[in-house]
């Protein structure tokens, strides 16, 4: 007997861990120096890049604040992109934290801990009361968010690289740091995106 409704199509599991993604190549100046490891599972990935986004962020806010620049546009470009990248990967790590995850059904198989989508995370907190201006959504699929993450650390790269290029010698630390944890942070996005497309 022919169905008259074919099967819904099976949603695509999602992130569970890294592939293997080079970095550290000075904007192409040379060969990537690092790799980030393929196989560590996602939430462990996401650890990290939030601490490595926090650092950049700290190390940006302070160079803002410290670091005489005629160009404070440029400052507010990459302090925004690094907290919108980093309340994405907080949403990321709160709905997986929530068991926010494939089904058996749905994946064939149980994967424990695979990221499936964003819980509401407030972000740019300020005023009375430490009230926030923002939040990332409920319910954003992973792949989506990473992809917004990666877009977001490519323009605070793009910036804080600009700055630092126009900064005295003496001052330029700070600047360092900052581009080195928006570079790791990138290239852990990139190693969960890579292997969202294997799965």
């Amino acid at each position: 007997m022919m169905k008259v409704v074919p099967d819904p199509p099976k949603p695509a599991c999602s992130i569970q861990q890294t592939a293997q993604v080079t970095f550290g190549s000075c904007s192409n100046a040379h060969e990537p120096l690092f790799n980030v490891q393929p196989g560590v599972p996602a939430e462990e990935a996401l650890r990290h890049l939030s601490n490595h986004l926090q650092a950049a962020l700290e190390a940006a806010n302070h160079v803002y604040t410290h670091t005489p620049l005629a160009d404070t546009g440029m400052h507010w470009s990459t302090l925004w992109a690094l907290e919108a990248a980093k309340a994405l990967v907080e949403g990321l790590r709160i709905g997986a934290k929530n068991g926010v995850i494939r089904s058996a059904a749905e994946c064939n198989e149980f994967i424990p801990g695979t990221l499936g989508k964003t819980a509401e995370t407030p972000f740019v907190f300020c005023g009375v009361g430490n009230s926030s201006l923002f939040s990332v959504r409920n319910n954003v699929m992973a792949e989506d968010a990473l992809v917004h993450v990666s877009l977001y650390l490519q323009s605070a790269y793009d910036t804080a690289n600009s700055m630092c290029m126009r900064t005295p010698n003496a001052d330029k630390g700070m600047h360092w740091a900052t581009l080195h944890g928006i570079e790791v942070g990138r290239a852990l996005t990139e190693a969960l995106l890579e292997a969202s497309d294997v799965v």
